[in-house]
């Protein structure tokens, strides 16, 4: 009775295990298909982390663009001007995924997060 308990949990655990891994893992690689250069350096020690430094790293060693994962989200990063233009000027109406941020009329000491 107990190798049975014993092994229905530990396969119940590895179901699970193998479940979370294939949700965690299902975009990786979406950078890798458009041919941009991927850094696979952990930020799990994000408040040690010298982003300025990382940046100007990948720079050197990447080129002009680049991108890293950060949990599912694939996140490009680019550094050649003539890009960023077409992408921020021409093509703005392209992206449906940017951020909003919202902004009070009025930044005071007591209102500011």
């Amino acid at each position: 009775m107990f190798d049975l308990t014993l092994s229905a949990t530990l396969g119940s655990t590895l179901v699970l295990v193998w479940a979370l891994y294939r949700h965690l893992m299902r975009f990786r690689g979406t950078l890798e298909a458009m041919g941009v250069p991927v850094d696979w350096t952990s930020d799990l020690r994000g408040h040690e982390m010298q982003y300025r430094r990382y940046d100007l790293d990948c720079l050197n060693k990447h080129g002009r663009l680049w991108g890293r994962y950060v949990g599912q989200r694939a996140e490009l990063f680019v550094a050649d001007p003539d890009i960023v233009k077409e992408l921020l000027v021409k093509r703005f109406e392209d992206f449906q995924d940017r951020q909003h941020f919202v902004m009070p009329e009025k930044v005071t000491m007591y209102n500011c997060t």
